[in-house]
Formats: C-alpha cells, sequence, structure tokens
C-alpha cells in the first residue's frame, strides 16, 4: 500500500487492479505465488508460421523458481 500512495503522489496513473498480462507476459496469481508465461505469444507464434498442430516436447525447467534477494 505504501508503494501504491508513493506513486499516485508522484505521478498521474490510474490504479487497473491485478496484473494480468504485461509486454507480451502473462501472470496467473495463484495460491502461494504467481504462473508467468507467454502462452499467448506462442500461440500466436504457431499460428503465424502455421505449425501450430505440429508435436510438442517436454523440456527440463526448474520448479517453484525463486527470486535472489540481495
Amino acid at each position: 500500500m505504501k508503494l501504491k500512495n508513493f506513486l499516485l503522489e508522484k505521478f498521474h496513473i490510474k490504479i487497473l487492479g491485478l496484473l494480468n498480462y504485461f509486454l507480451g507476459i502473462e501472470f496467473n496469481k495463484i495460491e502461494g505465488g504467481m504462473v508467468v508465461h507467454q502462452r499467448k505469444f506462442i500461440k500466436e507464434l504457431l499460428q503465424t508460421y502455421d505449425v501450430q498442430d505440429t508435436k510438442f516436447a517436454h523440456l527440463p525447467s526448474q520448479i517453484k523458481l525463486l527470486p535472489i534477494r540481495d
């Protein structure tokens, strides 16, 4: 709340609610955190090159990646 009030005092901004989509990145709030993905961008990219019906492969990725705090 402090950040929101600070920004309102310094800048002419609108509070639009929860963040869902920003600069091509989608944000979904879940219990215990946020899920960040680019599903819409990837879907549009696959459609652009007409490869949306191809098979996919699972790639290993780190689960529950957390930000590093200084």
